[in-house]
């Protein structure tokens, strides 16, 4: 007689593979969110980027600055998460588990969330070390430094995030790779 009961599958969610709709689905709303979360920090730290930016002159700038944030934050995530749904569902042939299904989701805004910071800071310490470099190069800077460096922390994060979330699809897909073999190894191991 076997010592596993006999409802083993419901023990670990491993015992169903994750949706791969579901997991899109959450991945663009997981974009919508950072998207709105960058602009939040951003138009409080630099109103001044986006009227310079964005050519705005009206009250609630900073409102704004969020809701374009969420709305270009759910589109940059829609596109990216096809590419991502479509790859991570190959290489895993869809069987993947929610728990490892999660574990990439979690790298990929770990990397979109560092990247956000490197961006900021990178353009913060480039406008500090080269201020008159960064003002004929970047439109608009303000002439003062503090508000220089907040401008420049609102772009470079932007940028960063950006480019955070080509980075994050990459690297969460390379980790899937790498990871995927082992992961079914152990699972078929404790089934």
């Amino acid at each position: 007689m076997s010592s596993q009961p006999l409802d083993k599958h419901l023990l670990l969610d491993e015992g169903k593979p994750a949706s791969l709709v579901l997991m899109a689905f959450l991945i663009v709303i997981a974009g919508g969110l950072v998207g709105g979360l960058v602009n939040l920090v951003n138009g409080l730290v630099s109103e001044t980027y986006f009227r310079n930016i964005m050519g705005w002159d009206f009250e609630g700038i900073w409102i704004a600055a969020v809701l374009l944030g969420a709305t270009q934050g759910l589109m940059y995530s829609l596109v990216l998460t096809v590419m991502y749904t479509m790859g991570f569902g190959m290489l895993t042939k869809g069987q993947a588990g929610w728990s490892f299904a999660r574990r990439q989701m979690l790298k990929m805004l770990g990397t979109v969330l560092g990247l956000w910071l490197m961006g900021g800071l990178f353009a913060v310490l480039a406008a500090s070390m080269f201020p008159d470099f960064y003002i004929r190069v970047i439109r608009q800077v303000p002439r003062q430094t503090g508000p220089m460096l907040a401008y420049a922390w609102a772009g470079g994060s932007i940028w960063g995030v950006l480019i955070g979330g080509v980075l994050a699809v990459l690297h969460s897909l390379r980790s899937a790779k790498r990871e995927w073999p082992l992961w079914q190894r152990n699972m078929e191991e404790h089934f």
